[in-house]
């Protein structure tokens, strides 16, 4: 879908926003994402990049222990293994997910949002493990598919936050 038929589409979800009061539909804007994957083949390069990134907050998960962090990387013990899983936002909005492969290696993409475009975007939040954390939050992006509808191609982590999606 273009730019012109994404505009068409959201004036009329906010119309319908408008009409069902009863309803609590999320915003939604128009947008696109700009992605990187990097491919590392030890924990350590990928550790490293993780860690150039400075992230701010996020979530890891290694082999024998999962934390959240809110003030940047904790100091990894070795107890914990061998990272397995981890999303995390960045300085300038650059959402990280970093997956661990069956082959062994890692992959990482790094996400950047980018305001208008052919996407349709919203964020939604989920309650977190831990009180203090509040929700984590996501972006979401969806396209357009003929026979289908939107169909969400990607979500990208952007924080934890005490209030959800609607700002209760």
């Amino acid at each position: 879908m273009n730019t012109a038929g994404v505009s068409h589409l959201l004036d009329d979800y906010q119309s319908l926003r408008r009409t069902l009061k009863c309803f609590e539909l999320p915003d939604m804007c128009a947008a696109t994402l700009k992605q990187q994957a990097h491919v590392y083949v030890s924990a350590n390069a990928q550790w490293q990049m993780l860690a150039e990134h400075r992230p701010i907050q996020g979530w890891l998960q290694f082999q024998s222990y999962q934390c959240a962090f809110t003030d940047g990387l904790p100091q990894v013990k070795q107890e914990w293994g061998v990272l397995l899983r981890a999303e995390a936002v960045a300085a300038g909005a650059v959402s990280l997910n970093l997956n661990r492969r069956p082959a062994g290696d890692w992959v990482t993409v790094e996400s950047q949002h980018i305001q208008g475009g052919e996407w349709l975007c919203d964020e939604v939040a989920h309650l977190a493990y831990r009180d203090d954390l509040g929700y984590l939050r996501y972006r979401r992006y969806w396209s357009m598919d003929r026979e289908l509808g939107p169909v969400q191609v990607a979500a990208c982590f952007i924080g934890f936050d005490q209030s959800d999606a609607r700002g209760a």
